[in-house]
């Protein structure tokens, strides 16, 4: 059985808050606003993520630790990525690397326009570079976008294929508690390196 943690700000929650409505068992830690980039991260928050290292390392049997924030721009930059991938690599096991973030801007005022809400898959502008990507693959992290699996759910839709809303808060960006459930199914059944799916964890 693979033995997950989840590491990150509010969004890194809901994943975690994913796996244990799949009755999967996961460590996490997040804060919100903690950033994953160290020269980014409060001193709280460094603080608590060194105590989980150390914790996931010594303690715990986790065999997959999954990262995943509300980026910006700044922490896609390359010497962001290698603060990043230094920090984390402490980290003994298999690095799963999530990034971008769906988000449905103003989704409440289209609902009360009677019409769906559309994702934005570049808000801001927001986009991870490529040598980023390979700079984080060859470090050993394994890379996923976090578009790209909200949207193996029912075809980037705010809601599920049984009409049920995929999205919980204000700003649109975070997952309901059904959205948190698929999405980790899509998560876990798109990791087959790690031989994961939701039927034989």
């Amino acid at each position: 059985m693979t033995h997950f943690a989840v590491a990150g700000d509010s969004n890194a929650a809901d994943v975690a808050n994913g796996f244990r409505l799949n009755e999967i068992s996961n460590a996490s830690m997040s804060g919100s606003g903690c950033s994953l980039v160290p020269k980014k991260m409060t001193g709280s928050c460094r603080s608590m993520f060194t105590d989980f290292i150390s914790y996931l390392n010594s303690e715990a049997e986790i065999d997959v630790l999954v990262l995943t924030n509300l980026f910006t721009q700044d922490e896609y930059a390359n010497s962001s990525v290698v603060e990043l991938a230094q920090f984390w690599s402490r980290f003994n096991g298999r690095i799963v690397f999530l990034h971008d973030t769906p988000r449905f801007p103003q989704h409440r005022e289209r609902l009360l326009r009677g019409e769906n809400p559309t994702i934005d898959l570049h808000y801001d502008n927001l986009k991870i570079p490529n040598d980023v990507l390979t700079y984080l693959q060859d470090k050993g992290f394994h890379t996923m976008s976090r578009n790209s699996l909200f949207c193996e759910i029912n075809s980037c839709s705010y809601f599920s294929k049984m009409g049920d809303i995929l999205i919980s808060d204000a700003r649109g960006e975070h997952l309901s508690p059904l959205g948190a459930k698929l999405f980790v199914e899509s998560l876990v059944n798109a990791l087959p390196p790690l031989s994961l799916t939701i039927e034989n964890l």
